[in-house]
């Protein structure tokens, strides 16, 4: 899949939150060419209603949203970070990305499982 594919994947409305949530932290972090970025994100997450919500992403979009949910792992205890490892997984499989390639510790790079047929 190219940078700028873009890709469907469907959200409950409680996903697209946590999605939201770990974009607008991540935020302070990034550098200020993501910035305009995670801003267009967040709205898209925004548009969530209580039930579902289909985003349209590119994988270079998908990449920042993993980033942003690792970063709410690492914060995260007990269910809350099961939910954010799942949706980091399910953005990971439905883009494509076989290993990491948005370390955010080049020492510890996170692998995720293959795409399923």
């Amino acid at each position: 899949m190219e940078e700028s594919e873009s890709r469907e994947i469907e959200l409950t409305g409680h996903e697209a939150e946590i999605a939201r949530e770990s974009l607008d932290r991540h935020e302070a972090k990034a550098p200020d060419v993501e910035r305009e970025t995670i801003a267009d994100l967040e709205a898209a997450f925004s548009e969530a209603s209580d039930d579902r919500l289909t985003v349209s992403l590119t994988r270079a979009e998908a990449r920042v949203v993993i980033a942003a949910l690792e970063e709410r792992e690492v914060r995260a205890r007990g269910r809350e970070e099961e939910r954010a490892l799942e949706l980091r997984e399910r953005f990971a499989t439905a883009f494509d990305f076989e290993q990491r390639d948005v370390s955010m510790d080049a020492e510890a790079p996170t692998t995720y499982p293959a795409r399923r047929p």
